[in-house]
């Protein structure tokens, strides 16, 4: 967990293979990992540095996993280097504290001991301040960005304000399609936590296409490839 770390906070870009060559015990998982966290950081990595991971993992862990690199690629977690966008991304949202206190912690970075998810600190400014506030940040970002509001029929207000206070506050409803980690769901539920001691503050619904970690994720891209079974007669 450590080395993920510092390579989201980009205190280091040296070779990965380099890094599994002296762990030779290195897991071909760990070392998928961390060239999708290095291209993600990157923006995408060089041509000749891609080809040299390529050629590296085909050699150091077989042939079958062409597939997987082809279906990393086609997800976008293996790519060539485009426009570098991370580091003001990272800088803008706060994605990387040093200052956390895990016996205390303040921010929804705690839960990966400094690394605040991205989709969680979406979240937390659509709450407040507001996307406005970011709208250079979010075009930096893959895909369209929509904001709506669903205001409440008068009737379900009524009966709403009967049973709560005055301080109600609002529903948030945030959709990952593709799949949520158990940690998201702490950073949520940290957030709402943290709202509940405030005036106007926000519940959060959490729905999901799936629960996933970094394992199941790479799973689901590697292809176990079987011999043909030859029929003897």
């Amino acid at each position: 967990m450590s080395c993920h770390h510092i390579a989201l906070a980009r205190k280091w870009f040296y070779n990965v293979a380099a890094y599994a060559n002296l762990h030779h015990n290195c897991r071909n998982r760990l070392v998928l990992r961390l060239i999708c966290i290095q291209a993600f950081c990157n923006n995408g990595l060089k041509t000749k540095l891609l080809d040299y991971y390529k050629r590296e993992i085909l050699q150091t862990y077989g042939f079958q996993h062409l597939v997987t690199l082809l279906n990393l690629e086609k997800t976008g977690l293996l790519r060539p280097q485009g426009q570098k966008t991370y580091l003001t991304i990272r800088k803008s949202l706060r994605l990387i504290v040093d200052d956390i206190n895990d016996q205390n912690p303040t921010d929804i970075s705690h839960v990966y001991s400094g690394y605040a998810p991205l989709s969680i600190r979406l979240a937390q400014h659509l709450a407040h301040p507001g996307w406005r506030s970011i709208t250079e940040v979010l075009k930096l970002l893959p895909g369209s960005t929509v904001e709506e509001i669903q205001q409440i029929p008068v009737g379900l207000r009524k009966r709403r304000s009967s049973l709560t206070s005055n301080n109600s506050q609002s529903v948030t409803l945030v959709y990952f399609l593709g799949g949520i980690t158990y940690a998201e769901i702490a950073a949520l539920r940290f957030l709402a936590q943290q709202d509940d001691n405030s005036v106007g503050g926000t519940d959060y619904i959490i729905a999901t296409t799936k629960l996933i970690n970094g394992k199941s994720l790479l799973e689901s891209v590697m292809e176990k490839l079987e011999p043909p079974k030859l029929n003897p007669f």
